[in-house]
């Protein structure tokens, strides 16, 4: 590990900060050189149409190369009057037709969210770093001399890798030329040095750090470029294990500082908030375990950790990988970031990240490298089309479902099977059953929508070059989208689990076990949201069991939900290559499907968001940190591979001291150890945050962690900005 005494941010890396804050515009060249390509094939095969667009892209866009960068390869921003802005749109749509919007009904009604997601991976950068692009188009051409099928996918895969050569040639050339004008001896030796980093890796595998993270850039711009107009949910790889050794060689033969390895990777990640729009996420995990069961984290661990401190930026969303090994130093770096008030990194258990791939399918080798794609699902890097929301399925719908014939409240719409309602059903029991027959219908319902969205991904959009660095495309001559990735699955995503469960323990205590409140003024409550019931709400919220407290009553309710969503996603497969793994990964659908969903149990008024992540339901933790931990890590989480996000607010005076810390730190390690998956931090005091609200112009760069990720609180939506500022603030 790295001491503590190097330089803060360098002027260079200030600027270049501050101009990727107020960078401005959008790519709109990508939609006219994209569209311009798509109209001079037609005809040909989609694949190989893709792919020359993906080339004349590369090779017609304007190149930016901003002053003092030292990472090249940016977006070229424009300013569009709204009428030209659509014009450019509207063309590239007509040529593209991108995937539509066929699912969201359902969103609307509250069932689930079948998202047409498809990037949430990071790319094989390992094999370009060993090989370089050179050995990438050798390999596509030796498997086009024995390929007897998937020949157009092989061709565009090589159309598509021949033009990233290309493009980085250009960049090279654009570097030599900067350098001749240059005044300045530095800047100019610089810009020689970036002009040859580019020359060498164009084709041939990079030979010192500073040309390691380059290829790594434009490996990660280039599928970026592929897919759209802005850097996508997708991320960089394993930065921390990729380029180890190309650091310590370059330390060691006296090219490289500490300092020096640290503004580079400023850089890096300055390039990512200035290509990317300000609502995007891009993952990064460093850390971790080795095969060995030994410690991963390195000299560029702590670098990695330290540069993401030091620029405070949206991107990327780091994330560590936690285990006992870990150095106590690297941990306590990791708290004071998140103490600054910055939000990263998040907090992810190694010794149950790593099984849970495992239990997937994915082999011992490949699980150790991998990335939470975009917000805590897991993915192993470059091997793996995931779909992450496979769907975001409401189990707070199927709950309202049961209570009322499976008819939603807002609507009276039949969405469900008739099962009753809740005056029908004799005890708890048959209540429980019929929630689990409401969630097997819904989560039917929401798999069939998903295979549809992915067969229309199979025909309308591949992607030759990312295929290129996904695992087994190559080989099988298929496509990333047509079943030519190593590992394929599907994430059904249980949102409003806490609100499911705080729910059902008011049912039980108040309407079967007590019997304080009848079944038929419960529903009459809930039916009418509450209005002329408010006494009977502030009974729900105040005197009911509540998640988050470390009371058997409730968490035995959760644990029980837990484990039959595994049970109920265990064995489904959607029809069209994909096999499902549960997982209670929220991003923004706690939200979203709260809009659709009506008054619930546990007090909450309809259409307001449902529990946020696996922890309590937003200020229903009353009992401290402790036991909110000990009510999550009561569930076994390891079986989700698709993710767990589990958000805690703590207080700025518990970062203030030493005590403080070591209490939060010993607090952490015990959750870790007793299996919970994964935690991320919001340090932000409840008045910042309503200033906010109240002055967005002054508040603009404000980060909070939302559900998984990360994002500026003044852009989120106000049902999110209310939701995170009733979260319970631990002190």
């Amino acid at each position: 590990m790295l001491s503590g005494n190097l330089p803060g941010l360098s002027p260079r890396v200030e600027e270049l900060r501050s101009g990727a804050l107020d960078s401005v515009g959008e790519f709109h060249q990508w939609y006219s050189l994209w569209a311009e390509s798509l109209a001079a094939t037609e005809g040909e095969p989609l694949t190989i149409r893709r792919a020359r667009a993906f080339a004349h892209l590369l090779e017609q866009m304007d190149l930016v190369l901003p002053p003092g960068a030292l990472i090249v390869g940016r977006h070229p921003k424009t300013v569009l009057d709204e009428a030209e802005a659509e014009r450019v749109l509207a063309a590239w749509h007509d040529l593209a037709k991108p995937p539509d919007a066929r699912e969201l009904h359902y969103q609307d009604e509250g069932l689930f969210r079948a998202s047409v997601i498809l990037l949430h991976i990071a790319p094989n950068t390992r094999e370009i770093l060993e090989h370089g692009l050179g050995g990438l188009c050798r390999k596509i051409r030796s498997r086009l001399r024995t390929a007897r099928d998937g020949g157009d996918f092989l061709r565009g895969a090589l159309i598509c890798a021949e033009a990233a050569q290309r493009f980085i040639g250009r960049y090279a050339e654009l570097g030599e030329r900067n350098a001749a004008e240059e005044s300045d001896v530095e800047r100019a030796a610089e810009l020689r040095e970036i002009a040859a980093n580019c020359r060498r890796i164009a084709s041939d595998p990079p030979d010192s750090f500073w040309a390691a993270l380059q290829l790594v850039w434009f490996i990660y711009l280039l599928v970026n470029l592929e897919a759209g107009a802005s850097i996508g949910q997708s991320g960089p790889g394993c930065l921390d294990r990729w380029l180890i050794g190309y650091y310590r060689r370059d330390v060691e033969k006296g090219r490289l500082t500490p300092a020096r390895a640290l503004e580079l990777l400023e850089c890096f990640f300055v390039e990512m908030n200035a290509s990317l729009p300000r609502d995007g996420i891009l993952p990064l995990a460093i850390g971790g375990l080795e095969a060995d069961g030994e410690g991963a984290e390195n000299e560029l661990t702590s670098l990695c950790l330290r540069a993401v401190a030091e620029l405070r930026l949206l991107h990327p969303s780091l994330a560590l990988r936690v285990h006992r090994k870990m150095p106590r130093e690297l941990l306590r770096a990791a708290l004071l970031s998140i103490g600054s008030g910055n939000s990263y990194p998040a907090l992810f258990n190694d010794e149950v990240c790593v099984p849970s791939l495992r239990r997937s399918g994915v082999s011992d080798e490949d699980s150790l490298e991998w990335v939470h794609s975009i917000c805590t699902e897991l993915t192993a890097v470059g091997k793996t089309y995931a779909w992450i929301a496979a769907p975001y399925l409401n189990l707070a719908k199927c709950l309202e479902l049961a209570l009322n014939h499976g008819r939603c409240m807002l609507t009276d719409r039949q969405l469900g099977p008739d099962l009753g309602d809740l005056t029908t059903y004799a005890d708890f029991e048959q209540l429980y059953a019929a929630y689990l027959d409401q969630a097997s219908h819904v989560m039917a319902e929401g798999v069939a929508a998903v295979a549809r969205n992915k067969q229309q991904a199979k025909e309308g959009t591949p992607y030759p070059f990312l295929a290129c660095l996904t695992a087994d495309c190559i080989e099988r001559g298929r496509d990333y989208t047509d079943g030519g990735a190593r590992y394929q699955p599907d994430y059904v995503q249980g949102i409003g689990l806490s609100t499911v469960a705080d729910g059902l323990a008011a049912i039980r205590w108040f309407a079967f076990d007590r019997r304080e409140i009848p079944p038929e003024q419960l529903l009459a409550a809930m039916k009418s949201d509450f209005v002329g019931f408010e006494a009977l709400r502030q009974r729900l919220i105040n005197r009911a069991p509540k998640f988050g407290n470390d009371d058997d009553y409730v968490d035995e309710i959760y644990v029980r939900l837990v484990e039959d969503l595994y049970r109920e996603v265990d064995g489904r497969t959607d029809g069209v290559g994909g096999v499902c793994f549960p997982g209670f990964m929220t991003w923004e659908s706690h939200n979203i499907l709260g809009k659709g969903t009506g008054a619930s149990a546990d007090g909450r008024r309809a259409r307001a968001a449902l529990s946020d992540s696996v922890g309590a339901v937003q200020g229903m933790d009353r009992m401290g940190l402790t036991a909110l931990l000990r009510s999550v890590s009561k569930a076994d989480f390891e079986p989700s591979v698709g993710g767990v996000t589990f958000n805690v607010k703590a207080a700025p005076d518990l970062f203030e001291n030493d005590g403080m810390l070591g209490r939060l730190e010993a607090a952490l390690r015990a959750y870790f150890d007793a299996g919970g998956f994964q935690v991320q931090i919001n340090v932000l005091s409840r008045e910042a945050l309503e200033a906010a609200c109240d002055q967005p112009e002054l508040h603009r760069n404000l980060i909070v962690r939302v559900g998984g990720f990360s994002a500026y609180f003044v852009e989120l939506d106000r049902g999110i900005q209310q939701e995170i500022i009733a979260r319970t603030m631990h002190q």
